[in-house]
């Protein structure tokens, strides 16, 4: 076979001498050699210096170089990096691996005051030499063969700095420390997805395992605040079990919530799904609830708390038209109402506001008011294991387990062992919130569940309670505010139009119970 591969025995360089290719390279830098064997590109390079100085040099640079006379300046650089930016030559490229053909490019460094050039370095590639402060400086040294980093003490002490290297060390894992926490993708400042258009401003609230923030975009050139309900996917503290439910339970009033159009519920704009959380853009209502205007009479009006007859008719109208909305158009019950989730929208030109119905988590379609599920009330109750030890059902008489509200149920929610989709029982819902708004307290209240439950179930509530309601004591006249001339009077056919609204509600039988559509129609509204 013939040779394939044939090499050139002499080795050109830039200067045009030759040399063998067995012959180690020769080495411009070292003062062996003469003008006549060192290249010339670099036997012309020599400058002085002090006659140019590098645009970031410190200020005596010149007077620290000028202590190594045997420092040269190069006069071009072939590397794509530039003088400062080069990296330090590592101790195993010193010695070039195979060379071209005909030429060997020159790796010289660029001038600057700051990296020189050590004529006493590696034959061909070239050491330089950094002064990164003036307590210490290094070079390179030939010994044995090899090179070697050493330290030179310098004699005067630094007077830049007054932090000493230990110090210096240890400072960085002091910052290190007191670095912020990470930005999650719901802090404040923050987009939306990507490029939703909203911005992530401060929190107005937080229930369960959500957080309402405001959001800030743009509409019509025009900047407007909305608000986002958050439910990320994975809640700290939380297996992957009690995840999963969240976000199933989030999804189903999600679904719920997007089919819902009406003036008195609050509407959702807009929703992003992302890998970190779910996040549900709607309206920002700051006005608060109904619970925090009755806490806030009874706060300002301790005699008299509750709320005036013609705002209570406003508000009570509202919310049964939002459920009549649910019930007979959606064919969706609520099955949460309280004050709580009745938000005071008070935007309008009215001063009183409006309702705004919300939080649809336990909401869901009536297919049939009675499923074969573990009730809202008695989870438990349903389950397979839930036995005694002699085999028969376990007696669940002392256990609530109530996953809305307990003082809002009604008692055949109460009496129920699987869960109801009944319209019935958010017209029970419907009256304890008109007993609230009337009385400013509650018709059914005890610390102890089991109890409260057994008041529930009795259906008996205080009549005297509402006879003595001070939106009962002033004789509402046309355009007057309810609280005029009057006082102390009771106007007999008002308060007789309400208890027969509120008889309506809370009767105990679901069967004779009022409809929405009856509360509507009602005289007192």
């Amino acid at each position: 076979r013939k040779t394939s591969i044939s090499f050139n025995p002499k080795v050109t360089l830039d200067s045009g001498h030759e040399f063998d290719l067995h012959e180690p390279l020769p080495k411009p830098m070292d003062d062996s050699y003469d003008d006549a064997t060192m290249p010339e590109s670099t036997s012309k390079v020599v400058q002085h210096l002090g006659e140019m100085r590098h645009s970031f040099a410190q200020p005596g640079a010149d007077d620290v170089a000028a202590r190594d006379v045997d420092l040269q300046i190069p006069e071009h650089m072939s590397s794509l990096t530039s003088g400062t930016t080069a990296s330090p030559i590592q101790e195993e490229i010193r010695t070039p691996p195979d060379v071209p053909e005909h030429s060997i490019a020159s790796p010289l460094q660029s001038p600057s005051i700051s990296q020189t050039l050590s004529r006493s370095g590696s034959g061909f590639w070239p050491v330089y030499s950094q002064n990164r402060s003036r307590t210490s400086t290094f070079r390179s040294e030939r010994s044995g063969g090899s090179l070697r980093r050493s330290n030179r003490r310098s004699s005067t002490r630094s007077m830049n700095s007054s932090m000493s290297p230990a110090a210096s060390y240890l400072s960085g894992y002091s910052r290190r420390d007191d670095d912020p926490a990470p930005v999650e993708p719901d802090s404040e400042g923050q987009e939306i997805a990507l490029n939703s258009g909203y911005f992530i401003g401060r929190q107005v609230g937080s229930g369960g395992f959500s957080v309402v923030r405001e959001v800030t975009t743009m509409e019509c050139e025009k900047t407007v605040k909305r608000a986002v309900k958050i439910v990320r996917k994975q809640i700290a503290g939380k297996s992957d079990q009690e995840n999963d439910k969240v976000q199933h339970d989030f999804e189903q009033q999600i679904s719920i919530w997007r089919f819902l159009k009406h003036r008195y519920i609050l509407p959702l704009i807009a929703v992003y799904d992302t890998p970190f959380a779910t996040f549900c853009i709607t309206r920002l209502i700051p006005s608060g609830t109904l619970y925090d205007l009755i806490y806030q009479r009874r706060k300002e009006r301790p005699e008299a708390p509750g709320l005036p007859a013609k705002v209570v008719r406003r508000y009570i109208y509202q919310l049964a038209s939002a459920l009549r909305y649910m019930h007979e158009d959606v064919r969706a019950v609520h099955r949460d109402v309280k004050i709580e989730n009745c938000l005071l929208d008070r935007a309008s030109a009215d001063e009183d506001g409006n309702i705004l119905l919300c939080d649809f988590g336990m909401a869901d379609f009536i297919t049939n008011e009675s499923r074969p599920e573990p009730s809202p009330l008695y989870p438990e109750a349903s389950s397979p294991n839930n036995t005694d030890k002699n085999g028969g059902e376990e007696n669940n008489d002392n256990k609530i387990s109530f996953a809305g509200s307990l003082e809002y149920a009604s008692p055949e929610l109460i009496n129920s062992r699987h869960a109801l989709y009944s319209p019935a029982a958010d017209v029970w819902a419907l009256g304890v919130v008109l007993f609230a708004l009337i009385t400013a307290k509650l018709p059914w209240s005890h610390s102890f569940q089991p109890r409260l439950a057994v008041m529930i179930i009795s259906g008996k509530w205080d009549e005297e309670v509402v006879r003595g309601a001070s939106c009962f004591k002033f004789v509402e006249k046309e355009g007057a505010d309810g609280e005029g001339e009057g006082e102390g009077e009771v106007d007999e056919e008002n308060l007789a139009n309400a208890m027969e609204l509120l008889r309506g509600c809370l009767d105990t039988d679901p069967e004779t119970r009022w409809t929405v559509g009856e509360v509507l129609e009602c005289r007192w509204l």
